[in-house]
């Protein structure tokens, strides 16, 4: 995020985060904490747990207008979201919602849809650079997570990203 930050890739003031996968809210925070006081964020999650619930409303109470959050499934919501808001534009998005490929997929092309050209995509689960950047045929990027991998190769093939970088950590091994 900070190197980011550096090359401008992420706008020094007011830079619209969108994500999808508040669960407890922690990455919401980290992005409201570290792009400043004109920074906002639309979240985009399931519901389906109490936490999500709560931590939405705390983080509502504490950042006010900074913060949105939308409750479904974000295949449905994002798109309805945008509609709802057309002058939305990410410069920030995170992807952490569904871990099989083709719902995931869908998160990609509904958050280039509201993303400006150039912005910055943050995702979980990668596997390797070579898989997530699509230099490797899909059936190389499994894992535990394989479906957010698997989407990311197919968007990376498809033209839809350019994986810049990627932070793996290794797949631990089982047993002894």
């Amino acid at each position: 995020l900070q190197q980011a930050r550096a090359d401008g890739s992420v706008p020094a003031e007011g830079a619209q985060i969108c994500e999808v996968g508040f669960l407890a809210g922690h990455t919401a925070l980290l992005f409201l904490e570290s792009l400043g006081p004109s920074s906002k964020i639309a979240s985009f999650d399931l519901g389906d747990t109490e936490w999500a619930l709560d931590q939405g409303q705390l983080l509502r109470e504490a950042y006010g207008e900074r913060f949105s959050i939308t409750f479904g499934t974000s295949n449905e919501t994002v798109s309805s979201y945008q509609s709802a808001h057309p002058e939305l534009r990410c410069d920030v998005a995170f992807i952490d919602g569904d871990k099989y490929p083709k719902p995931r997929l869908v998160d990609i092309i509904n958050f280039r849809k509201i993303s400006r050209a150039g912005a910055v995509i943050f995702f979980d689960e990668a596997t390797t650079f070579a898989c997530v950047s699509g230099q490797v045929e899909e059936s190389r990027c499994g894992n535990a997570w394989d479906g957010a991998p698997r989407a990311f190769n197919r968007a990376s093939r498809a033209g839809l990203l350019r994986v810049a970088n990627c932070s793996a950590n290794p797949t631990p091994k089982r047993g002894r």
